[in-house]
């Protein structure tokens, strides 16, 4: 596990307060959050920690909408 210390060493920088309230916020957007959680998950630039977080949110939203979409349509 890496340390604080460590993690500027190879350019990471922990991810700050604001900008996972600001993640959680566009996650309860409906339609946005598949939108902007599938933008995160693939992009190659984005902080580890918040990418990790979004393919988990994303997935999560794509089973939600598939079970919605078969739950309406049954």
């Amino acid at each position: 596990m890496l340390k604080q210390g460590n993690l500027e060493a190879v350019g990471l920088q922990p991810v700050k307060i604001e900008e996972w309230l600001v993640l959680i916020l566009v996650g309860l957007i409906p339609g946005i959050n598949l939108i902007v959680m599938g933008i995160l998950s693939f992009r190659k630039k984005s902080d580890p920690n918040r990418r990790n977080f979004a393919r988990a949110a994303f997935g999560f939203l794509v089973v939600l909408t598939v079970l919605l979409v078969l739950g309406l349509f049954m």
